[in-house]
């Protein structure tokens, strides 16, 4: 029997434009400074580290970059958050954050 592998999981601090509290998983290219996350644990899923941030704020999402929906495992493949932080660098959005 194999073991589940974890994956450390982070929720932002300040809501994005859509007033939802993101959830990152570790080596994200949007998780923020370390000021400005909260460590929520170590998960095999998305929705268990959604769960947990639902402690803190009960507004939040998984990143669009490096997670699936709920109820996935929460990995995409490295090339798949690449494209993603592309395909968002050239849309012009990127001066909303921060």
């Amino acid at each position: 029997m194999s073991k589940a592998h974890l994956s450390s999981f982070y929720m932002v601090v300040r809501p994005g434009l859509n007033e939802l509290h993101s959830v990152h998983m570790d080596g994200c290219p949007f998780l923020p400074a370390e000021n400005k996350r909260i460590f929520l644990g170590k998960f095999i899923s998305l929705r268990d580290a959604i769960h947990e941030g639902n402690k803190y704020f009960s507004n939040n999402c998984g990143c669009r970059f490096c997670t699936h929906g709920p109820g996935e495992t929460g990995k995409k493949s490295r090339e798949t958050i690449e494209m993603n932080v592309m395909n968002f660098q050239n849309s012009g959005l990127v001066k909303y954050l921060n």
